[in-house]
């Protein structure tokens, strides 16, 4: 398989790929700086599409979600994990003083796919200790 990483930092990108060195090396990963809402992409290139630790600070969602959608091949699967859930103080109290960042309930997060045009919407809800993952489908 090939793995593409983007993230919108550019010291992220210079951490993954100096992680990655070899495997860039040997043409199994790309990394590069992109945003989410502007995806370097052809349409229906990827089988799968994952946001670790990312939606909370995604500017527009419904630019977001549109270009997940476009570059998703038919069927494609999206996946978005979170450690928060939307119930821990800590965290809704740095969201409250960021206001680009925004934090999910589980429903928020199914209600959200669903309404950006996504099927077959899961969300795994670890409530011990507040991790989300939801996967859903083109």
């Amino acid at each position: 398989g090939h793995v593409t990483g983007i993230d919108y930092s550019p010291t992220s990108v210079e951490v993954a790929s100096s992680t990655c060195a070899q495997e860039i090396a040997q043409g199994h990963i790309d990394v590069s700086q992109a945003s989410v809402d502007d995806l370097p992409f052809e349409d229906a290139c990827f089988d799968m599409v994952t946001g670790f630790e990312t939606i909370y600070f995604w500017p527009d969602l419904d630019a977001a979600f549109a270009e997940l959608k476009r570059v998703l091949k038919p069927g494609g699967l999206v996946l978005i994990s979170n450690d928060d859930d939307g119930t821990n103080q800590d965290v809704a109290n740095f969201a409250a003083a960021h206001p680009r960042m925004r934090t999910f309930t589980p429903q928020e997060l199914e209600e959200t796919l669903t309404a950006h045009g996504f099927g077959d919407v899961v969300v795994h809800h670890k409530e011990d200790v507040g991790y989300l993952c939801a996967h859903a489908r083109v």
